[in-house]
């Protein structure tokens, strides 16, 4: 995937004669090389993260995070890099339209990767390893999985189940294609 055409959709709006209209932006690419770039950009709508460096959570980070949340339309390329939670950690999906990519994801203190409530999900060139419970954890979600591995997790490598705690005008059974 090339970067810099990344777009995003926006306003949507009604032109004269009632058809719908919509706005794309354009996403902010930011290189990421440490933990704090990595929050600091992960809710941000619209962004692209490149990651430029391997990231290791540490104990002493434990104050500042316990879990790294993806919002949505958020763009995580890992440019095969690693994310090494260190058993302190969790990744959380949680919004529409994400997208990770390229990256190895270690040593997670629960699910190497859980994607809650999320549409428009997908996850290409991803490897989870050694997390405590399951690699993938799909949880009423939509999600495309292309190109994954899981390997020596506390679960099962990947476990899609319906998410009985959301409302039911905002549960979705998942899917996993």
């Amino acid at each position: 995937n090339n970067l810099d055409t990344y777009y995003y959709p926006g306003k949507v709006t009604e032109d004269s004669a009632s058809k719908k209209v919509v706005d794309y932006d354009a996403r902010v690419i930011q290189s990421v090389s440490n933990l704090e770039q990595l929050l600091k950009y992960a809710k941000q709508s619209g962004v692209v993260i490149k990651l430029t460096a391997d990231i290791t959570v540490n104990e002493n980070d434990l104050a500042y995070v316990k879990t790294i949340e993806v919002g949505k339309n958020v763009t995580i390329n890992g440019n095969d890099k690693t994310l090494d939670l260190n058993n302190v950690a969790n990744l959380l999906l949680k919004g529409d339209n994400i997208v990770v990519e390229n990256l190895e994801v270690v040593n997670s203190n629960s699910y190497g990767i859980n994607i809650y409530n999320s549409k428009g999900v997908l996850l290409e060139n991803i490897a989870v390893r050694h997390s405590l419970s399951h690699g993938i954890f799909v949880n009423g979600s939509i999600v495309d999985l292309k190109n994954f591995t899981t390997a020596s997790n506390g679960a099962e490598g990947m476990k899609s189940t319906r998410a009985t705690s959301l409302t039911s005008s905002s549960h979705v059974d998942s899917v996993v294609s």
